[in-house]
């Protein structure tokens, strides 16, 4: 081995130009590196749902799409400032390249009955430049598909959505959203304020936040490693040689990706980060033993000592090294793209930095033998770490059973609170809560129906095939599933509103059930005593089963005295005989009828929209999908559909956001809006929608659920799959190498309970803290056991030397604690210091990480030195290295 060093080392300044000219080439390459945060394309391109979205963009166009909300501060966003500004920021949003197409107030057609059967117009009306408000707020209130969806139900605020074109890059997405931002805000009057969020905002403010990161966060943990190596070895040159390693492969790693143009996710942040900071530990464990040996060697003889110190390090160090490859190679079998693209150029990155540490740190140390020389008195942190190496030794010799127990103990607790760690990877938490996308977000969720979506698409296999009544109505059956099954579904807007709306306003002028004619009696009123005591029971006694508040409490009955002197206004259309014609009875009759229809413990809302289905008041009666021929006059379901097909030929609106073709379409889709962005909820949504679909839709239709929330929760499926995944392999690897170069199975079993150990403690403290697993911390498994295991391989590496040179365990124990003990300690500080700084970060992933990691080198470095040498000492473990057994006076001295 020393003659292969010496001949290693013998141009050491033709290592150093070549390194320098490697890294020149490589930081040559930095400037072009990409961001990209697309969640689609974080998932495979032959995942189902990947597809799907795209299949779905494909046939209604833009299925991204930005969210862009105008409220009046106090006041009512119908009145002329508020609508002028709406028009022209739609018509001005149109124009931007990269939209698709704008929806809002200005742009939504309304379908009406007339005495010609149906006519579609726009919602929005202007003679002479001013609109016709109260003609506005006649057409919102008649059909609910406008209700959360563009204007709030106080008036205040109105929402314009905003669809993107598929294909936009990166770049082009990120100068659309600074455009609509721009421009909404320019063109806000005084007095109103917006709210821009969507996920295309989401995943643009993270790239913009991931380069705001990278400019703070690796010169932050540059300077506080620079300080914790000053600290440890209390000389310049101990401290600028092992960061100059480390930036030099992170330099390689960084620039490698550009080259193959790899481009960056969030976990891009991390990669720097966690390289400078892992880095330095194959350059400490050098300079450590370099100044253990330097004053026994005199500069004639420095190569001498660089050799002797790489052939005593350098064993562990590269095992050290590769193990830690293997924790974040383990990732290359993760299906989630930006993961696999981590480990594997993480893998990298470490393999660079053990090539750099064992080339450029001897070689610079034989050209500049003066940059370690002059060592004087230890510092204070050294002398510290060498008292407690003392307390550490006997510790784990004299009450090796008490640490087990100890262990034992702390493993239960954290195998207790595993149990509770949250899987959700839910994007818009990325950002902190006070953050402008957050706040954008919680004021479009509570006064519109969300900006959290997932699309139901039914497809059939001929042309037109999708418009058979059956399919449609069982369309309408899974709208009626999703609203009454799950709290969160805020609302439902899809291809059948349309046909309902066609349907009703076509048959607006046809009467009802009932009849307000005078003289005429109301349908006779159930004498089922039941019935009436639970209507009486709905404003009295039962409020609670009513949802709080009882039918009368929103109804105003005047007293004599309260009544007002002017009778209240007729509704429009209602004629004088017509008012005076309907008695009291007929009235009362007619909301006892429309309550027990509603279903016993209706709101006033149901009441209200029964009866009006009664009274086929505006076509109400007819807000259905035709599925009945006898009601139509007609005679079978193929006749229905041929009256379906004539509504399309009578509409001369826009349904491409909602079909693929006018008049035959093959592609039509829901869209289900959430009240909340957490993939937890389409989760557990999904667990009973998707076995509803199965039953519902028969032959000759297929259904798909896609959108962005679907592609989220498929996202963090495969997420927690590779966390898992990424354990299983590292452990296995681990294991295995430790044996074969230990050549024990013990040796195997002690590395992968000491990792265990960390694993359990970090997923311990998720579950405590509520910490999700989410694309980041999936990443604590595999570098937990990359990392951690570093110093497992360092101790036992110590032990066996001493077991050689001492022949007992405990001799050999004290040894291992004395050579390797301070660099363990530095090297824990150092790493945990350098991902401290992730604390700082803008995402609340990154900096749940930053302080996992943490903790993670804490109990890593803790086990090394406590659990490690206690299973040592108490089993008495030698790697099959005679010698003396443990005496009880050993134990004692």
């Amino acid at each position: 081995m020393n003659r292969f060093l010496h001949a290693l080392y013998r141009f050491p300044k033709i290592i150093l130009a070549v390194i320098f000219m490697v890294t020149a080439f490589f930081a040559l390459q930095l400037p072009h590196i990409r961001i990209d945060n697309d969640v689609l394309k974080f998932l495979p391109e032959s995942d189902p749902t990947r597809l799907a979205v795209l299949e779905s963009e494909e046939h209604f166009g833009g299925a991204l799409t930005i969210s862009v909300v105008i409220e009046h501060d106090g006041g009512t966003i119908l009145s002329q400032q508020g609508l002028d500004c709406i028009v022209e920021l739609s018509e001005r949003l149109s124009l931007l390249p990269g939209v698709d197409d704008i929806t809002s107030l200005s742009t939504l057609d309304s379908i009406e009955g007339d005495d010609d059967g149906m006519v579609v117009q726009p919602l929005l009306t202007a003679l002479d430049g001013r609109y016709d408000i109260p003609g506005l707020r006649q057409r919102l209130s008649s059909w609910e598909l406008y209700d959360k969806f563009i204007i709030n139900g106080g008036e205040s605020a109105s929402q314009i959505i905003v669809a993107m074109k598929t294909g936009l890059t990166p770049e082009e997405r990120e100068e659309l959203y600074f455009s609509i931002k721009d421009m909404t805000e320019s063109l806000l009057p005084e007095g109103f304020t917006s709210h821009i969020a969507g996920m295309p905002a989401i995943t643009v403010l993270v790239t913009t936040n991931i380069k705001k990161d990278l400019v703070v966060l690796i010169p932050l943990v540059t300077i506080l490693i620079l300080l914790v190596l000053y600290l440890s070895f209390g000389h310049l040159g101990g401290v600028l040689i092992p960061v100059l390693t480390v930036l030099i492969s992170t330099t390689w790693t960084m620039g490698l990706m550009s080259l193959f143009s790899i481009q960056l996710s969030i976990l891009g942040t991390i990669m720097p980060v966690l390289l400078i900071a892992i880095g330095s530990a194959y350059g400490i464990h050098i300079i450590n033993h370099y100044y253990d040996h330097m004053h026994s060697f005199d500069d004639s003889t420095r190569k001498d000592l660089v050799v002797k110190v790489v052939s005593e390090v350098g064993k562990p160090v590269f095992l050290a090294g590769f193990t830690t490859l293997i924790g974040f190679g383990s990732l290359v079998s993760s299906t989630v793209i930006p993961m696999r693209d981590f480990g594997v150029f993480t893998a990298v990155g470490v393999f660079s930095s053990i090539i750099v540490a064992l080339l450029f740190i001897p070689a610079v140390l034989m050209v500049r033998h003066s940059l370690l020389s002059g060592k004087g008195r230890p510092p204070v942190l050294s002398r510290g770490v060498e008292r407690g190496m003392g307390i550490l030794t006997r510790l784990s010799t004299v009450h090796a059973k008490g640490v087990l127990l100890c262990f034992i103990v702390v493993l239960a607790t954290a195998g207790y609170f595993s149990r509770y760690v949250v899987q959700d990877n839910t994007v818009i938490t990325y950002f902190k809560p006070h953050t402008e996308i957050r706040k954008a977000e919680e004021a479009i969720s509570r006064s519109f129906a969300g900006i959290n979506y997932f699309d139901i698409v039914v497809v059939s296999e001929e042309p037109g095939g999708v418009l058979d009544p059956g399919t449609l109505g069982d369309l309408e059956k899974v709208r009626q599933w999703l609203l009454h099954n799950s709290r969160h579904v805020t609302k439902v807007v899809g291809y059948t509103d349309f046909i309902k709306r066609i349907n009703q306003a076509l048959h607006a002028g046809e009467p009802g059930e009932f009849s307000v004619k005078r003289g005429a009696s109301a349908e006779p009123v159930s004498s089922d005593a039941d019935f009436t005591e639970g209507f009486w029971a709905a404003g009295t006694d039962s409020e609670e089963a009513a949802g709080g508040a009882g039918f009368f409490d929103e109804v105003s009955f005047f007293s004599a005295e309260d009544a007002p002197d002017e009778d209240p206004p007729m509704p429009a259309g209602l004629t004088e005989d017509a008012k005076t014609g309907v008695s009291e009875e007929e009235v009362f009759s007619a909301l006892f009828t429309a309550y027990g229809r509603a279903g016993g413990n209706a709101d006033m809302a149901a009441v209200i929209d029964e009866l009006k289905r009664m009274y086929n008041y505006n076509g109400h009666r007819f807000y259905e999908i035709p599925e009945v021929p006898a009601v139509y006059g007609l005679e079978n379901d193929d006749q229905l559909k041929e009256l379906i097909s004539q509504y399309l030929l009578l509409f001369s609106g826009n349904l491409s956001s909602y079909s693929d073709d006018a008049l035959e379409p093959r592609h039509i889709r829901m869209t289900v809006f959430l009240d909340s962005s957490s993939t937890l909820v389409l989760r557990e949504l999904r667990e009973g929608l998707d076995p509803y679909l199965d039953e519902v839709f028969g032959e000759g239709v297929d259904v798909r659920v896609s959108g962005p929330a679907v592609a989220e929760e498929a996202l963090t499926r495969r997420i927690v799959d590779s966390a898992l995944y990424s354990i299983l392999i590292s452990v296995g690897l681990v294991c295995i190498v430790l044996l074969i170069s230990y050549r024990s199975i013990g040796a195997g079993l002690i590395g992968s309970f000491a990792v265990g150990v960390t694993i359990l403690v970090n997923y311990g403290i998720m579950g405590y803290a509520s910490i999700p697993l989410d694309i980041s911390t999936a990443l604590l498994g595999g570098m937990a056991i990359g990392i951690g295991i570093d110093y497992v391989i360092h101790f036992l590496n110590a032990y066996i030397l001493g077991l050689s040179l001492s022949g007992t365990t405990a001799k050999a124990i004290e040894h291992a604690f004395r050579t390797t003990g301070k660099p363990i300690i530095f090297n824990a500080l150092s790493v945990a210091a350098g991902f401290c700084v992730l604390v700082f970060s803008n995402f609340n992933p990154l900096m749940y990480l930053g302080i996992l990691i943490t903790i993670t080198m804490l109990v890593s470095s803790v086990s090394a030195l406590t659990l490690v040498p206690a299973l040592l000492y108490a089993f008495n473990i030698r790697f099959g290295i005679t010698g003396e057994k443990n005496t009880r006076t050993e134990e004692q001295s």
